[in-house]
């Protein structure tokens, strides 16, 4: 896939909103970037928080490495008894989301604030 014209370096902003820790990823996510994205996923949750939100709309590239690790980050936290969320990114991050066909395993919403779960 081809990169795309954002910054480049992976950036991570986290905030809190309604028993949700949201962490708006940006630029490129890919091998440079997962460290990064670990040590966030890494620092333990509040206790109200009971949902964790990976915010792809800012995301301009995502690879095998980037995706992988937003695999591993939905089962950890949803082995954890908490809900794991990926909003939906451009088009071109969305489109390795369904090539891979890991749109089937994640819960994908269009945007935050969530909708009520369902489950």
């Amino acid at each position: 896939m081809e990169r795309g014209g954002g910054s480049g370096k992976l950036e991570i902003v986290v905030s809190h909103a309604n028993g949700a820790r949201v962490m708006r990823l940006r630029g490129e996510f890919d091998l440079a970037g997962v460290p990064a994205f670990e040590r966030e996923l890494d620092r333990r949750p509040g206790p109200h928080e009971k949902t964790l939100v990976l915010d792809m709309r800012e995301l301009t590239f995502l690879d095998s490495s980037g995706l992988r690790a937003v695999l591993m980050a939905d089962r950890s936290v949803r082995a954890a008894g908490r809900r794991c969320v990926v909003v939906r990114g451009p088009e071109r991050v969305n489109r390795v989301l369904e090539l891979t066909g890991v749109d089937g395993r994640l819960e994908l919403v269009d945007g935050f604030p969530l909708p009520e779960q369902t489950r």
